[in-house]
């Protein structure tokens, strides 16, 4: 009789196309809560990390680390939090803990390559925080002359930021490597050639045909100066931190 019955249960569930409740109450109701709660807290840790952003560039530090705790509270793997404070801890010198920051970053978002590179831009800024603290324990460990002198006077400098002196402004970036001379120089021709093109182009000359030729030839030399002179700061400087090793023996 069970079978019977069964085998009629069967043969109209085919026949209705009836089939089981998917799984519905209070767990799926949790479910979507959830969802929306979480996303909830994403867009407002993001608006947070907008706010923070503009309170940094404004110089008010304080208020943009508060709005990131916050951020971080609502969504502790968002990446634009942790990217923004690993950035706020680089530029306060506080290697360790930017790349500690950027180390979680790096295991909650494995694709976004910010992290990987920052991590790396870290540990070279600590490097070279080791090598200044090496020399200073030599020029104290040697006060009266020799290496341990001149090792105090070769500072470190940063190949990038010296080309991109002497790029805006011809010989700024010797200037800062202390090649006064150098940078006289490339001062001297950078104005000699800036008044070559504009003083004609001023006065109304470029219409005429040798006057144009002209006027394009000293704009071109001058802009072919700016780029010569940043390559030679960008050389000045590596040739800096080269010795500089070779003083501390590394």
């Amino acid at each position: 009789m069970s079978e019977n019955t069964s085998g009629e249960n069967s043969v109209q569930e085919k026949l209705t196309g009836a089939s089981a409740p998917p799984a519905t109450g209070a767990p799926a109701r949790a479910a979507v809560g959830a969802d929306v709660e979480a996303l909830h807290r994403a867009e407002k840790a993001g608006t947070l990390v907008m706010s923070a952003r503009n309170a940094s560039r404004k110089g008010r530090r304080d208020e943009a680390r508060a709005q990131l705790q916050q951020a971080l509270t609502l969504a502790p793997t968002d990446c634009g939090a942790l990217e923004l404070l690993g950035d706020m801890f680089l530029e306060e010198g506080e290697q360790e803990k930017a790349i500690a920051v950027f180390e979680r970053g790096r295991k909650h978002h494995p694709r976004h390559t910010a992290f990987e590179e920052k991590i790396a831009e870290a540990h070279i800024d600590l490097r070279e925080m080791e090598t200044d603290r090496l020399l200073r324990e030599q020029a104290l460990a040697n006060p009266l002359g020799g290496e341990g002198a001149r090792i105090e006077v070769v500072r470190e400098r940063k190949p990038n930021a010296v080309a991109f002196l002497s790029l805006l402004l011809p010989g700024a970036g010797q200037f800062y490597n202390e090649e006064t001379e150098r940078g006289v120089v490339y001062l001297l021709i950078a104005m000699a050639l800036f008044c070559a093109w504009c003083v004609p182009w001023r006065m109304g000359w470029a219409m005429a045909g040798l006057a144009k030729i002209w006027i394009g030839a000293m704009l071109l030399a001058q802009i072919a100066t700016h780029v010569s002179a940043a390559v030679d700061a960008a050389r000045g400087a590596m040739r800096d931190a080269e010795e500089r090793k070779r003083l501390l023996g590394v």
